[in-house]
């Protein structure tokens, strides 16, 4: 076994001494500088066979996983400093220029060995090298003409259109984009360009937000447009009764869409269905305080019930959750949960929150991520209602 990782130690090691060193000579343009390139070209050829071996017997040994995942991750960031290191203006000038090539092409070879063949020890989620950026970003911009005839055959609006060719023309280098997200991008732009040739023409702008929904473009661009869609839309209905019922009709439209759990443009972010979801529920929050008042003028006779709200002394953390032991011990019926949870944040008044609402979006969050110190608080309440029944019953 140390054999294998002593293997590995040594074949990094003449990695970053070929790969990572200006030649010392032949760099005149003479037949002895061909030779030289020709020579540093076999090097580099070799030393990649010898690494692609050593990583398929390192998986094939009884080391560890966590030893094989430090060893692979150990070989591409090498990788990854490497390639920064071409991209400096010394490689630039025209006699280097085939050494850095040649280099450049036997790293990214590496890389994407690694990458296919052994996914399971490569981190995804580290920023790729520019040139590994470069290189996917120019596979993106080949298929452009045909992104860009399919969106205009099925005339799909211009401002659409230009967030979209954006994201596979345009791609900001300097935002370090992971491995990961630049898979994504070259994954769904393929498909992308395959939809506008297998889906009917009619509400194909509908059709194609349905589906980049699905497939998780959580880009804030595409979520912004969507979002002052709905603001178009909503600004043409003047009975503010009909606003909610639209808003309404979307929040059950955005909720019904399927979602790939699996892929996201930025994990690091809510999915694309979430921030919509969250969007919709915050304007019906809105609509409730510009009604509220309206709904408090009322005859001196009328009692006013229907807006009472039940004070709690406790916080909208501990609220959610024992909200969510009702119903998962069986005491409270929620189908669909989401209208439990609009209902209490409507009615329900927590402590230190004064005469403002709760927010259903905050109050679903909290119900689904509970914090152990919210835990241990609704025990304690728990346990004190337990003494109180002991007491009264003598039990």
């Amino acid at each position: 076994l140390r054999e294998d990782g002593a293997m590995i130690g040594k074949q990094l090691t003449a990695l970053r001494k070929l790969a990572g060193s200006l030649p010392s000579l032949g760099l005149d343009g003479s037949d002895q500088a061909t030779l030289s390139l020709q020579k540093h070209q076999q090097q580099l050829l070799q030393l990649e066979q010898e690494i692609v071996a050593g990583l398929d017997l390192l998986v094939a040994s009884r080391q560890r996983e966590a030893a094989l995942r430090r060893q692979h991750r150990h070989l591409q960031n090498c990788c990854q400093l490497l390639l920064g290191f071409l991209v400096e203006d010394e490689w630039q000038t025209q006699p280097l220029k085939p050494y850095m090539l040649a280099n450049e092409a036997m790293l990214l070879r590496l890389l994407d060995f690694q990458y296919q063949a052994h996914g399971n020890y490569f981190n995804e989620h580290n920023s790729a090298p520019l040139l590994y950026q470069t290189r996917c970003l120019a596979k993106m911009q080949a298929q452009q003409l045909l992104l860009a005839a399919g969106f205009k055959r099925k005339k799909l609006p211009q401002r659409l259109q230009e967030i979209l060719l954006g994201l596979f023309a345009d791609t900001d280098l300097a935002n370090g984009y992971s491995y990961a997200q630049m898979h994504y991008l070259g994954d769904l732009q393929t498909r992308i360009i395959n939809y506008t040739h297998k889906v009917s023409d009619e509400e194909f702008e509908n059709s194609l937000l349905a589906y980049l929904i699905y497939q998780n473009l959580n880009y804030a661009p595409l979520i912004k447009y969507i979002q002052e869609n709905l603001e178009i839309q909503v600004s043409a209905i003047y009975n503010l009764k009909e606003q909610f019922v639209f808003l309404s009709q979307r929040e059950k439209y955005f909720a019904c869409l399927l979602e790939n759990r699996n892929t996201a443009f930025d994990f690091g972010k809510d999915s694309a269905k979430e921030q919509l979801l969250a969007y919709v529920n915050a304007c019906m929050v809105y609509y409730n305080r510009i009604q509220q008042p309206a709904q408090l003028v009322q005859p001196s006779n009328s009692p006013a019930f229907g807006h009472y709200r039940v004070k709690l002394s406790i916080g909208a953390d501990g609220l959610a959750y024992l909200l969510r032991l009702l119903i998962e011990a069986g005491v409270l019926e929620a189908e669909p949960r989401s209208k439990l949870l609009q209902f209490v944040a409507r009615h329900f008044q927590t402590a230190g929150i004064g005469d403002q609402l709760l927010s259903a979006n905050s109050l679903t969050t909290k119900y689904k991520q509970v914090v152990q110190r919210t835990a241990l608080n609704v025990r304690s309440l728990l346990k004190r209602m337990t003494k109180i029944v002991e007491a009264n019953f003598d039990c």
